[in-house]
């Protein structure tokens, strides 16, 4: 599989495994496709079977936020240019710092069959990414009908999905369900369409009830689905991103807007996008989230009970 992200930009991965090839041909529905190439920006290997060992060496950096022992936990080796990333029981990345790069991925059947797999690529991508001058935001992307971005950023249960996929159900476009990857220009920082995987849990549709129509389905599903871009119509083109909300659930009955200070916004970003293992793009990366700040307006979203004016409150603020 081949995606282009520019015109000097292409990515190719390189599988074997059937589980693999399938569970990329959903994830990167709706990326730009793009023919084969012969030296392509970036190859990813990805086999799937027993995981080399970790290293012996003190790691470089820890994902502190979860038990280290945990399953997919992060711990990074070696030089932050061409790190090992070692996730644990679950996969193992050694990037190169070579042109063209390549990164060569080993992951577990466990792996695979989980939403950290997507992590394990995003990482990998990311740091190649970086090197480009394009950069990863953990966010939910949407662009409106006057080709003006959104960014919906929140932690897991704050509601940032689910505001977004209401804003699909009133004719917006999917920009990123989860990692949006913005792109300078010169009239200023715009998201480029990444769509991914969207995980919808069987409570978002007894908040958002609109999604069942919307879906074709004729019920609530039991277990969580996970849909491919496909499933919300075309991808959003590039577009400039003008509003960050950043979401709150709320016990009150209708949403409401608070305008947010840039610094604290600028903080939240940080703490969402930015690997602190990688010092040698750190600066570069901060630059990026201070200048999107300048560009966009950013608000605190207080998240009401009524889905229906939490879409017309954000649409009629666009």
């Amino acid at each position: 599989m081949y995606i282009r992200l520019t015109d000097s930009i292409t990515i190719a991965f390189v599988a074997d495994d059937a589980a693999v090839v399938r569970y990329l041909g959903h994830l990167f529905a709706g990326w730009e496709t793009a023919v084969p190439v012969s030296a392509p920006s970036l190859t990813l290997h990805i086999a799937v079977g027993e995981l080399p060992p970790p290293p012996a060496a003190q790691p470089i950096f820890v994902d502190d936020r979860y038990d280290p022992a945990s399953f997919g936990n992060l711990s990074v080796f070696g030089d932050p240019s061409a790190p090992l990333l070692w996730f644990v029981d679950g996969g193992w990345v050694q990037l190169t710092a070579a042109d063209p790069a390549t990164a060569e991925v080993w992951v577990t059947p466990t792996m695979v069959n989980s939403g950290r797999f997507e992590d394990v690529l995003f990482l990998a991508l990311a740091h190649f990414l970086r090197r480009q001058h394009l950069y990863l935001v953990h966010a939910f992307g949407a662009a409106g009908p006057s080709a003006r971005g959104v960014l919906i950023v929140g932690p897991s249960g704050s509601g940032k999905t689910t505001t977004g996929l209401n804003l699909l159900t009133g004719g917006w476009h999917l920009l990123a369900n989860d990692a949006v990857l913005l792109h300078q220009r010169p009239q200023g920082l715009y998201a480029l369409p990444t769509p991914g995987l969207v995980s919808i849990r069987p409570r978002t549709f007894t908040i958002l009830p609109e999604l069942i129509p919307f879906l074709r389905l004729r019920r609530v599903p039991e277990e969580a689905l996970w849909l491919s871009a496909t499933h919300f119509g075309p991808p959003a083109p590039a577009v400039p991103i003008r509003q960050i909300y950043f979401t709150q659930v709320a016990d009150q009955p209708a949403s409401a807007l608070e305008p947010l200070n840039k610094a604290v916004a600028l903080a939240h970003l940080l703490e969402e996008s930015v690997d602190r293992w990688d010092a040698p793009t750190t600066a570069a990366h901060i630059a990026l989230l201070e200048q999107l700040v300048g560009q966009a307006a950013v608000y605190q979203l207080h998240l009401g009970r009524d889905t229906a004016q939490t879409r017309q409150l954000l649409i009629a603020n666009c």
